[in-house]
């Protein structure tokens, strides 16, 4: 498995939006603006494969430097890219072209919406909310709303950013906006109303013709709603929908893996995870291999799935800070996982974040600062499992053995199988509380 990463050393770095658990940062499918492109460009490349459309604007923008709205158009095809084959190298071309695009054209909107929604996905969110910002003051039917409340959901400002995609829903494709406003149900509790505005978002879009990537996405988001719902066989269903579209998408393939194993076939789970793997060995799959491959019995291939990630980190420039926090708190050294943490916080403060500080602090014996992190990241009454099973295990550490009942209580009622080891470990400390 190290060969391969080294193979990919060169050109790959790996992308982590879409693939952290329930889709931390709730982003959906981007929304493009075909009507700023020339008459004979609209509807010309978007049902092309990405590759192919790629090449086309390649071609175009070598035979025309001064082509402004080619490059612009090769920077969101770069930026799809990257979402559909989780290799963000591509992220790299998106912003090159985009930049470009902006040096002929100053201020092109456009440009500074998709460069925007490009430092999303490289985790720059303060800037993606500024120049977000900037391109949403220009043209406000572009699309740089959409952004403007990714950052606000990436940085914890939920509320803000229900306000603005409430404001978004107004003037773009509902579909789209009402996906975003579903993770913030989700932040706050509402797994059920998350679900079913989900499973309506989804089929509205096919029905109005959706397709490729985004389709993709739809199908994946239903299986993460279902699969927080403790719902495995319909998130088996919807993971595979999803795979039906795009069968190399990464989340997809691991939220399968996710879900059969919850079922109990650790097999098929285990197939699911390698399959995943071998597209792009991302830490947060390769942890949950690595722990089912433990579960399994097989040891010697646990500890090259862990070391693995090691590999991944050299090259991953902090977009895997999230994932790197509990490999290094669960498998590897707590006091790295704390200042990773620590680092995570100031720079995306969301109850994500908090949550992986927590359990840093948990896991190297800081119960009280783990207990003021926990607060945070169970304030909004989130709708995860796993978050709650960490504030339940922090507080049984501190000896309040009825809120540790309560909270891991919330952990089994909302998905029972969320984590094949997290749920041993749950069921131990449920144990030691007499429960």
């Amino acid at each position: 498995m190290r060969d391969l990463i080294d193979m990919k050393r060169l050109n790959t770095i790996l992308l982590a939006t879409v693939v952290i658990g329930a889709i931390v940062l709730g982003i959906g499918p981007r929304f493009q603006k075909d009507n700023q492109a020339p008459a004979a460009e609209v509807g010309s490349y978007q049902s092309l494969p990405t590759p192919q459309a790629i090449s086309m604007f390649q071609v175009r923008v070598e035979s025309n430097e001064g082509d402004a709205v080619s490059s612009a158009i090769l920077g969101e095809l770069f930026s799809r890219q990257a979402r559909e084959t989780g290799d963000v190298s591509n992220l790299d071309r998106a912003e090159a072209a985009l930049n470009r695009a902006l040096q002929i054209l100053p201020g092109y909107p456009r440009a500074q919406t998709a460069l925007a929604s490009v430092y999303i996905a490289q985790h720059k969110f303060f800037q993606a909310l500024d120049l977000a910002r900037v391109a949403d003051e220009v043209d406000p039917k572009g699309g740089a709303i959409l952004t403007i409340g990714d950052a606000q959901l990436a940085l914890g400002q939920y509320e803000e950013a229900r306000k603005t995609f409430l404001e978004a829903i107004e003037t773009f494709s509902v579909p789209v906006v009402s996906a975003r406003l579903a993770h913030i149900d989700e932040i706050y509790g509402d797994v059920a109303g998350a679900r079913l505005t989900v499973d309506k978002a989804a089929e509205s879009f096919i029905a109005a013709g959706g397709s490729g990537e985004a389709a993709a996405w739809f199908q994946m988001r239903r299986g993460d709603l279902a699969f927080a719902s403790g719902d495995y066989a319909a998130a088996a269903a919807s993971y595979r929908s999803s795979l039906e579209i795009l069968p190399r998408y990464p989340a997809s393939l691991a939220g399968l893996g996710r879900s059969l194993a919850a079922s109990g076939d650790r097999i098929g789970a285990i197939v699911s995870y390698e399959a995943a793997v071998a597209v792009q060995p991302l830490p947060q799959i390769l942890l949950e291999l690595g722990e089912l491959y433990e579960l399994d019995g097989q040891t010697e291939k646990a500890e090259q799935t862990y070391a693995t990630i090691n590999v991944v980190r050299e090259l991953s420039n902090g977009l895997f800070d999230l994932s790197l926090v509990f490999y290094e708190a669960n498998h590897g050294d707590p006091e790295i996982a704390v200042r990773t943490a620590e680092e995570l916080v100031q720079s995306r403060p969301d109850l994500f974040s908090y949550d992986a500080l927590a359990w840093a602090h948990f896991r190297d014996g800081n119960f009280a600062d783990a207990r003021e992190a926990s607060n945070e990241a169970v304030s909004t009454n989130p709708g995860v499992a796993s978050i709650w099973f960490h504030s339940g295990a922090i507080s049984a550490a501190l000896g309040d053995s009825a809120g540790a009942a309560t909270d891991l209580g919330k952990a089994l009622a909302l998905s029972p199988q969320f984590s094949p080891m997290s749920v041993l470990e749950l069921q131990q400390i449920l144990d030691g509380l007499g429960t």
